[in-house]
């Protein structure tokens, strides 16, 4: 026995010949809004027999305090420290209480993020910040550690998610829920054998779960839910009774533990906790101990791993290594309530933005900060204050878009639309601190003005800014190229520029005479087709189909390239699909049925065309539906081709159909949007998907347990194969649906409308799965040709492009100081006109995060991210840090993602202003201070 297990065992009160031992775990899973508001379930909760928050804190402090012998405490848990925090802010009694009965050696942190998150449709970074916000919040209150993640009541989990909690530090993780488990829609794949769940509960519910990129932690699935034990609180009374209970819950959990210890979960939804817990356990161990071996103890999950672990590395090769896809579980929530994915993405993005511009201008603001100091620390604020409002929407009942009807409506879309103002108006801060003292050099007649890039990489694009007042512009120059300025239909201005790294370029604006650009548009003379053209690619708008692409052919040296598009079929086809299904689920999930498509009216109208002098060419048109039974809908379709991309942008915007007489019957809808493949000009059937995950990418498709298309969580990319030959990609910054239909082609579900009854919303709203939608939703992504397309694990090219397509480059006019400046009176404070905090120059690597350090607000803390799935050496560039600060060198070195200490990590080396790092997985953090 190893001395970890001895410990934990004497603190249990495990006699040392035990041969197994039962933890009995307490905790309450506290969903942040699922049934009911937030500040409602702190303070009411969802009634008997769960408990308000405040309730369940106030009960487990009190049992935690009632015992305390040296042997066999009451021990507890808690996973969401959103509610924690705002039980003890609400009652500050119940933080003296756990101060001063010294409770901390009783309670245990299972994870410590805000919320207990999904983790297959939010941002990968706010999946980090979540548990970062949480650590910093508990960290400085109970001064807790936490040493696993508990994922209880995920719908399906991302196979990549190893990714994540290696980086993040977390050795292992705890969860309930995976094809065929309990409450799954189907329990047995298509094509037989046995399910997912059937074959880990085989092999061993503890195992070493490792992803693509060779992370790995060790995994606990929770045999028969997180709430299995959770019935042993009616039994209080009657001890027999309870031992009972206990002897079937061992026999269902002893055969697939593969180690001396067995967990039973006795917590549930806001579970008050169980008062006679300890009894229960005695009154086993008095009973039944003495036949079976097996000493039942009142534990925390987080002592069982820890026990697992240390007896695994003891007795290496006895637990299982395996790579494994936890999906599909449920599916129908990658695409309900599509404005909580929408808002959550866009906030992610404005947020990075903002700590990026954030860091650069405190950073260059070093030697003369004592005015800024009011400003940056209201911006500091109100960055930390976006994602204080945005962590939220990570709950597995928030992003998913599952909770009820009132919940959505009056709390999860104003509080996520309030993110997204407060982080898009910090973003705008920033640059606007920057862009006022950026030390620019206009020639006669330019106007200067500062691009900014908050990507880890270099980039070009179109920018599209207001002009500076009184400004009008016909051509931008670089110092390395001048081109046209356009002022477009909505009176902005737009160009092509670049920037690098982390950070911004200056151009000048002028009203000289400029030509460039190739984009190119032809109306046909019944202006019932628009062709679209750039030096990449030529597409077809067809009128007739609904304005969807009936061509799409690359080009290449000038010369046009077989279609994309097979003939006769149609690309970004509007679908339509009866839906059978709910909040949770699509209708194929219960029957074969129950997700069907739908023929009705398509009626085009005429296509509005925006020319913008060869820089951008775009296409509005109106397009309406019909199924004859009572449901319509009408969707404005837009199409943009930019000067020098390899892909055709495209948005619709609309509200999923309701029937006109729903109490009369109707049809629930499904909207997608379909692309058909053609290779080498003949039709393909699509066979194979690579797709980005939340912090990584993977290629496997999912075990179909039940027929029609089976949906898979998508971020970022989709890109369709036919016999291992690349179709085209699709980009895409919030459209998680994407499948394969029955013929062949890639769909994405971009509007979902399923109310299970009527009246909308209904008087008993359920478990949330009657949930309706009304809302008009904008779902943009974009079509690329395959040629020049970079792919994992050698290429970042996808990245780059996909990431770049969901962030644009943003611009701010520059102030350039002039009458009343003097040699007397110089302006001391400029800000170089061209800048880069960070920027990877050697290594297939990117950095995703730059940010002022959580712990050490003097250091700054970057993130790489490495897709080749082998050991990576990157060479990194901090000559733009060491100029804004002024130091001679930094010290650089590794942490988690979690910005902790990694034991045994030594600080990296710089030299010529650069440092150079080994990145064995897909993440690395390092934290950067001055010296």
């Amino acid at each position: 026995m190893t001395s970890t297990e001895q410990q934990i065992r004497a603190l249990l009160g495990v006699p040392d010949d035990a041969a197994n031992v039962l933890l009995l775990g307490m905790d309450a899973h506290m969903d942040w809004d699922w049934l009911n508001t937030f500040q409602t379930l702190v303070y009411t909760g969802n009634g008997y027999p769960q408990g308000s928050v405040q309730e369940i804190v106030q009960q487990a402090w009190n049992l935690m305090s009632q015992n305390q012998g040296p042997t066999a405490p009451y021990l507890y848990s808690v996973c969401e420290m959103g509610f924690l925090r705002a039980a003890l802010e609400t009652n500050p009694a119940l933080l003296t209480q756990f101060q001063q009965d010294g409770l901390a050696q009783q309670l245990s942190i299972e994870g410590g993020g805000i919320t207990s998150p999904d983790n297959l449709l939010p941002h990968g970074e706010a999946f980090v910040r979540n548990y970062l916000a949480g650590w910093a919040w508990q960290m400085a209150t109970l001064g807790l550690p936490a040493v696993y993640v508990y994922m209880p009541d995920d719908f399906g989990h991302d196979a990549q998610l190893p990714v994540m909690l290696q980086a993040m530090g977390f050795p292992a993780i705890s969860f309930s829920r995976m094809p065929g488990s309990w409450a799954s829609s189907q329990i047995t794949p298509l094509g037989g054998g046995p399910s997912l769940y059937d074959q880990i509960m085989a092999q061993g519910a503890d195992f070493f779960w490792q992803a693509a990129d060779g992370s790995s932690v060790l995994a606990h699935l929770e045999q028969h839910s997180y709430s299995q034990g959770n019935s042993l609180g009616n039994d209080c009374g009657n001890m027999p009774q309870a031992v009972a209970a206990l002897a079937g819950m061992l026999q269902a959990n002893q055969p697939s533990s593969p180690t001396p210890y067995v967990y039973l979960p006795c917590g549930n939804d806001f579970a008050l906790p169980i008062p006679c817990l300890l009894d229960i356990a005695t009154a086993w161990n008095n009973a039944q101990y003495s036949s079976t071996g097996t000493w039942a103890a009142v534990g925390t999950l987080q002592q069982y791993l820890e026990m697992v672990q240390a007896w695994s590395g003891a007795n290496p090769g006895t637990l299982v290594s395996r790579a494994f896809d936890p999906t599909p579980y449920w599916t129908g929530f990658y695409a309900s309530r599509p404005e909580n994915k929408i808002l959550h993405h866009a906030t992610v993005r404005a947020l990075l933005g903002a700590e990026v511009f954030g860091t650069i201008a405190d950073l260059l603001q070093t030697a003369d900060n004592l005015a800024w100091a009011p400003v940056q620390s209201a911006r500091q604020q109100a960055v930390a204050q976006g994602w204080e409002a945005l962590l939220p929407s990570t709950h597995h009942d928030y992003i998913t878009g599952t909770a009820v009807d009132s919940v959505y409506t009056e709390e999860q879309v104003p509080l996520l639309a309030a993110a997204h103002t407060i982080a898009t108006g910090a973003r705008r801060t920033a640059i606007a601190e920057i862009a006022q003292v950026v030390a620019a050099t206009p020639k006669v007649g330019e106007t200067p003005v500062a691009v900014f890039n908050q990507l880890g990489f270099e980039r070009g694009g179109l920018v599209e800014m207001p002009p500076p007042p009184g400004v009008t512009a016909t051509s931008v120059r670089s110092d390395s190229s001048t081109g046209p300025v356009v002022t477009t239909a909505e009176g902005m201005l737009l160009f092509a520029a670049s920037a690098e790294s982390l950070g911004y370029e200056t151009v000048y604006l002028s009203n000289a005479a400029a030509s460039g650009g190739s984009v190119t548009y032809q109306v046909s003379a019944g202006g019932d087709s628009v062709i679209l053209t750039n030096s990449l690619l030529q597409a077809t708008l067809s009128q007739q189909q609904g304005w969807a692409v009936t061509s799409l052919q690359p080009i290449v040296n000038g010369q046009l390239q077989p279609d994309l598009v097979p003939s006769g079929q149609a690309a970004n086809a509007l679908t339509f699909y009866q839906d059978g299904g709910n909040l949770y689920n699509f209708g194929n999930e219960f029957a074969p049925n129950g997700l069907t498509v739908v023929t009705g009216t398509l009626t085009a109208g005429s296509a509005r065309v925006m020319a913008d002098r060869g820089l951008r060419v775009r296409v509005e048109a109106s397009v309406a539906f019909d199924d004859g039974n009572g449901s319509s809908a009408t969707y404005q379709v837009e199409y943009a081709l930019h000067d020098g991309e390899p892909f055709l942008r495209m948005a619709i915007t609309g509200a999923a159909p309701l029937p006109a007489n729903p109490e009369r019957g109707g049809t629930p809808y499904a909207v997608m949007v379909r692309f058909p493949f053609a290779a080498n000009g003949s039709a393909a059937t699509v066979d194979g998907v690579l797709r980005g995950t939340p912090y990584h990418w993977d290629d496997e498709l999912p075990v179909p347990y039940w027929q029609g298309p089976t949906f898979q969580a998508a971020h970022h990319f989709v890109v369709p194969s036919a016999g291992g030959t690349v179709l085209g990609a699709i980009y895409h910054s919030d459209l998680p649906a994407w499948a394969i239909d029955g013929s062949g082609a890639l769909i994405g579900c971009i509007l979902r409308n399923t109310p299970a009854s009527y009246p909308w919303p209904p008087a008993a709203e359920g478990r949330g799965a009657n949930g309706v939608d009304f809302g008009v939703h904008r779902r943009a992504y974009a079509l690329r040709v395959p040629q020049g397309l970079g792919l994992p694990p050698s290429s970042l090219g996808i990245f780059e492009e996909s990431w770049g397509f969901a962030t644009p480059l943003l611009a701010a006019a520059v102030n350039v100081p002039s009458a009343g400046v003097t040699a007397s009176h110089p302006v001391t404070v400029q800000f170089p006109a061209s800048f880069s905090l960070a920027a990877v120059t050697s290594g297939n690597a990117l950095l995703t995060v730059a940010k002022e350090g959580q712990w050490n607000p003097e250091a700054v803390i970057l993130r790489l991210y490495q897709p080749s799935n082998t050991s990576q050496a990157v060479d990194l560039s901090l000559a733009g840090y060491l100029h804004a600060t002024g130091a001679s060198t930094a010290q650089v070195l590794p942490v988690t993602a979690l910005e902790q200490t990694i034991p045994g990590a030594s600080a990296l080396p710089v030299t010529n202003d650069a440092v150079s790092l080994t990145m064995p997985n897909a993440l690395a953090t390092l934290e950067i201070t001055g010296s």
